[in-house]
């Protein structure tokens, strides 16, 4: 095992965002890389005595977390910056995927993701609301069609630790019926948001 945390890296970063009444309901899909041949165990103490192993980020605000593949709740620790994940990583590659909702205020809603490890990849949706979305730190924010979804997209390559990216929602909140996905839909949103990354690596690494 090995208490040193340069081998954990992240492939691919999705964050989906919903809009419904006075709620955004997000959802973070994670692919973290230990790339080294040991156990990462966790080297920085939390207050309950249990070693941070993956830092899962949230939004200030942020609020009924969710953890829904990839983490066992038991070994999640709440922290200042979100939670913390205390399970031991193996070598090779592990998704986690968790949702929470942030409150929605007429006029502007802001909220900020930092970046905890290297990022090859970052992708950001927003169902495609009838506000004006102003983001900070990715580039596009073109409208695309996901399983007859409308949603906008940003995308980001290379990320470094303690960037952020920064969401602005401008406009009254929607409550438009289309916008209520279920949880259905949006779990298989999330897992096509983790095909489209996945296409990208591999076109950028050369692989058809």
């Amino acid at each position: 095992p090995t208490f040193e945390e340069d081998d954990i890296s992240v492939i691919e970063s999705n964050m989906i965002v919903q809009s419904d009444n006075s709620m955004l309901s997000v959802a973070d899909l994670t692919l973290f890389d230990n790339t080294g041949n040991k156990i990462y165990v966790g080297g920085t103490e939390l207050d309950d005595g249990r070693k941070e192993s993956l830092r899962l980020s949230t939004p200030k605000g942020a609020m009924n977390a969710n953890f829904i593949h990839g983490t066992n709740p038991d070994d999640i620790v709440q922290t200042s910056y979100g939670f913390a994940d205390t399970s031991s990583i193996m070598p090779g590659q592990k998704r986690v995927v968790y949702t929470y909702d942030l409150p929605v205020k007429s006029g502007t809603t802001n909220f900020e993701k930092t970046i905890e490890y290297p990022t090859q990849n970052f992708l950001l949706l927003i169902s495609d609301l009838e506000r004006t979305a102003e983001v900070e730190g990715l580039t596009g924010g073109e409208s695309v069609q996901i399983q007859g979804e409308s949603v906008l997209k940003w995308t980001a390559t290379d990320l470094k630790p303690g960037q952020q990216i920064k969401v602005e929602l401008k406009g009254p909140v929607v409550k438009l019926d289309y916008l209520k996905w279920g949880a259905l839909a949006f779990l298989i949103l999330i897992v096509i948001a983790g095909v489209i990354y996945s296409s990208i690596s591999k076109k950028k690494s050369g692989v058809n």
